[in-house]
């Protein structure tokens, strides 16, 4: 464990210097082909700027990823002011040069001041209202521990309803997964960008979570669905309980159609084989202690090619015994929870055995699933096994 501590600890030395270029470069919207045209003009809305460009590169990534984006921004049930805040302070903890200045302009027509603004990166801590202080204390919390704690829950649901409470973990969530995707590609801020003030935050140091006696949100049983959250997780009209995640997430159908397109494009969209993906999956989700997650997860390990002896090795700190491939996969992952980003030399490592789009898969399933993680930690949703598995981390 010392020597996995010290690893962090040299990683985060090097974590917040940019990249002296992208990874990626991004791809000048005259060598676009009808099909990429066409995905931009139906799935993403404002100026396409370095991120959008970038991502084409991904054939199916604009799409996967944007509507769940936009119904964050625009669409979710918090107020507009609420929502940026969480949005940037999501981008200050991941230390996101390019999702702050995309989204400045955002959280001042939200009705930030530029001084409130600033305020933003200097934390829960700089004279906000209360009920603002709280918000941004959820997103620290978040952040560090993939799960709010109970005092700061409950000054939260003091004031919103369940929906509100899912979308405001959502917010911060899907927020630190494009800012991670984006650091870890490198890619460079819009001319004009707003530049990133300095952020004040400091990591506890011990980083997790106690599990809940109770869930927060109800685990939805089949007599409790709606028509139309029936239609969601039930197509064929089993009426049998259904995976304890899914349960949860449905209470919020408009969040959780939107939600599934980034799930989706992560289980589905992605190209890179599904050893991989449930590599990367698995390790986010043991950085993260999503309990709930892991234990649901253990079959579509065992289907990707992992035998039952090597299950606990996906989990364990370090990289010893690994191959060279599974070693960069699981550096890139930790780096991801450690420092918001891969490092240019694992990306160079990954570059070995992965092309580009591949990395990019490898980024976002690691940053989805901690999304994934930071809802069932905070929701409260159960282990669904009677056991727990031998192998949770």
């Amino acid at each position: 464990m010392r020597r996995f501590l010290i690893l962090c600890a040299a990683m985060a030395l090097s974590a917040g210097a940019a990249m002296a270029k992208p990874q990626i470069a991004p791809l000048a919207e005259s060598a676009w082909s009808p099909e990429q045209q066409a995905m931009v003009a139906a799935y993403w809305k404002g100026p396409v700027g370095n991120d959008v460009r970038t991502f084409i590169n991904h054939p199916t990534l604009v799409k996967g990823i944007a509507p769940f984006a936009d119904y964050i921004l625009n669409e979710s049930t918090l107020p507009s002011r609420h929502r940026a805040l969480l949005v940037m302070r999501a981008a200050a903890l991941a230390n996101s040069p390019y999702v702050w200045g995309k989204y400045a302009k955002y959280a001042t027509d939200s009705g930030l001041s530029a001084a409130e603004l600033q305020r933003v990166a200097d934390g829960p801590d700089a004279k906000w209202a209360e009920f603002e202080a709280t918000l941004l204390r959820a997103a620290d919390e978040l952040h560090d521990n993939s799960f709010i704690s109970t005092p700061t829950w409950d000054a939260l649901a003091k004031t919103y309803n369940t929906n509100q409470l899912i979308d405001a973990t959502f917010t911060v969530a899907e927020f630190t997964t494009l800012a991670t995707t984006i650091n870890s590609i490198g890619i460079e801020p819009d001319a004009g960008f707003a530049k990133l003030p300095k952020v004040t935050h400091k990591k506890p140091a011990k980083r997790g979570w106690e599990p809940l006696a109770t869930p927060r949100v109800p685990i939805l049983q089949p007599d409790q669905w709606t028509e139309e959250q029936a239609k969601l997780v039930d197509p064929k009209g089993m009426k049998k309980p259904v995976f304890v995640v899914l349960a949860a997430f449905v209470n919020h159908t408009a969040m959780y159609i939107k939600r599934q397109t980034i799930s989706d494009q992560i289980r589905s969209g992605s190209v890179i084989p599904p050893r991989v993906r449930e590599f990367a999956i698995s390790r986010i989700l043991a950085r993260t202690k999503g309990h709930a997650e892991w234990a649901g997860h253990m079959g579509a390990l065992k289907a990707a090619g992992f035998a039952e002896a090597d299950l606990p090795r996906v989990a364990m700190p370090g990289y010893d015994g690994l191959s060279p491939a599974d070693a960069a996969t699981a550096r890139a992952v930790d780096e991801i929870f450690d420092n918001d980003r891969i490092s240019e030399k694992t990306w160079t490592e990954l570059s070995a055995h992965f092309k580009p789009p591949e990395i990019i898969d490898i980024a976002l399933a690691a940053g989805g699933y901690r999304m994934v993680a930071m809802a069932i930690n905070t929701f409260g949703v159960p282990i669904e096994r009677e056991k727990v598995p031998a192998t949770m981390p």
